[in-house]
């Protein structure tokens, strides 16, 4: 499994990929990416064996951390969308 993120003044993306043949669970602390402490992230993109969906599902970001299920053999984009508290 690897992950990595990218950003700029306006944008904060986590690009998450499992090429292992399980279903992992990763912690990814976007605080290094400049994320706020307390705020939310949507997947904007997932690709997988049996295909690919851009249906977006949130993250509530905690303490500057996401909680992620990466399906088996897999691909994910996940951006910062902004505050809610």
């Amino acid at each position: 499994m690897i992950s990595f993120g990218r950003f700029d003044e306006d944008d904060k993306i986590v690009v998450i990929i499992n090429r292992g043949e399980e279903e992992r669970q990763v912690n990814i602390p976007v605080w290094r990416l400049g994320v706020a402490y307390q705020t939310r992230m949507a997947r904007l993109f997932i690709t997988n064996r049996e295909g690919y969906s851009d249906e977006m599902q949130m993250y509530m970001v905690n303490n500057g951390v996401i909680h992620v299920t990466c399906p088996p053999v897999s691909g994910i984009i996940i951006k910062d969308i902004g505050d809610v508290y």
